[in-house]
């Protein structure tokens, strides 16, 4: 059974992805499939998007050309905000993770909509104060922690954002591979592989099928954890 905190959590979750549903018309949604690009940086920015269902990472290339992980999306996301102040490119390039549907709106249909809803502006400052606290982390992550630190402390934030409850931890159901993996933790595929299967060996994390499961005796800052077993 999930705690009454992440019920809270999911309840809102559901709340925004519902409201997500009625505030725009049927016609502005998009299907995704795993993979699937909606955009990439640089590109010309012509709307915002919504997230109604799955999973989207945003990543962005430094002037090195390395990609980072700058914020891990879900149901009641909004991103692209770029839109709404004018800038002309796409600072970020966006992938879905985890199959699901996005709503592609117009910033001039956006900006009626937020005309017309007076809680919506703080519900989209709050998204971007979260996604602030996000790339915050990541920075962290990068300069202070090895690569084993990282990867504990990604599972730890993609368990508190799509997981699944477990019997002995929680499940994070995303289908990722070791080279997205990397790009997540700042490391290299060969890298990633390495400290994954020790990480595995002794019995940190384990892998179940295609998924992951974040064990509670690891968990670093999850909101699922169970007290350390003696």
């Amino acid at each position: 059974m999930l705690p009454s905190d992440t019920k809270g959590r999911a309840d809102e979750t559901s709340f925004l992805a519902q409201t997500t549903v009625t505030m725009f018309p049927a016609e502005l949604r998009r299907p995704l499939g795993k993979g699937a690009q909606v955009f990439a940086q640089g590109d010309a920015v012509t709307s915002i998007s919504l997230v109604q269902s799955g999973a989207i990472s945003l990543t962005r290339c430094n002037a090195d050309g390395k990609e980072i992980n700058v914020a891990f999306l879900g149901a009641g996301d909004f991103f692209g905000e770029e839109a709404l102040f004018g800038r002309p490119l796409r600072d970020t390039t966006a992938i879905c993770i985890g199959a699901g549907t996005i709503f592609v709106v117009s910033p001039e249909l956006f900006g009626a909509e937020v005309r017309s809803d007076p809680g919506l502006p703080m519900r989209l400052a709050s998204n971007l104060s979260l996604r602030f606290d996000q790339v915050t982390q990541t920075v962290e992550d990068l300069a202070f922690a090895n690569v084993e630190a990282r990867l504990l402390m990604l599972f730890d934030r993609l368990a508190n954002r799509y997981g699944i409850a477990h019997s002995d931890g929680v499940a994070v159901r995303l289908r990722l591979t070791h080279a997205q993996i990397g790009v997540f933790v700042g490391s290299t595929r060969e890298t990633v592989s390495g400290h994954l299967a020790s990480l595995i060996r002794r019995q940190r994390i384990r892998l179940e099928g295609p998924y992951y499961v974040l064990l509670y005796e690891d968990s670093v800052t999850s909101e699922y954890a169970a007290p350390r077993r003696a």
